[in-house]
């Protein structure tokens, strides 16, 4: 929203609210500081292996039937974790499945699973193996490749 704050000679104010008013992304976006905001990311991403170093694919899981639901989402994810240690040795990391943040919209329930791993093509071909299973047993299977948010 801020880039579309102030028009023409008029200028723009943005608000944000934080209980972490020094953390370094705070203190960057305050001070238009995109390449220190670079300096300082890059590292913790290479620590936490995420993107750019390493690759991720969220499937964000759906059903109408919870109980039901459920079980089919532990099913796709002991057949993550086989896929991840048959296709790749455990170079591929299966993170999940757990609720979402928002447990249900429209109601339908809500599960996500993370896949993450060095190899884009080993990521992509497990994933399309999963996306094979996908409408049984009510389960509805969304692809995100490098997810921005979890919710």
């Amino acid at each position: 929203m801020s880039g579309r704050g102030g028009r023409g000679n008029q200028p723009g104010r943005v608000v944000i609210q934080t209980f972490t008013p020094g953390h370094y992304a705070i203190r960057r976006a305050k001070e238009h500081d995109y390449t220190g905001f670079y300096g300082d990311e890059l590292p913790l991403r290479l620590q936490l292996a995420y993107p750019p170093f390493f690759r991720l694919i969220g499937l964000q899981l759906s059903s109408l039937k919870k109980k039901e639901g459920k079980k089919a989402v532990n099913e796709l994810g002991a057949r993550a974790r086989e896929l991840a240690w048959t296709m790749t040795g455990g170079k591929i990391e299966v993170i999940g499945p757990a609720e979402s943040p928002l447990t249900r919209i429209r109601g339908r329930h809500r599960w996500q699973l993370l896949l993450k791993g060095k190899e884009s093509r080993s990521l992509h071909l497990i994933a399309q193996r999963l996306m094979e299973g996908a409408g049984r047993d009510g389960l509805e299977i969304q692809v995100d490749v490098d997810p921005v948010n979890f919710m």
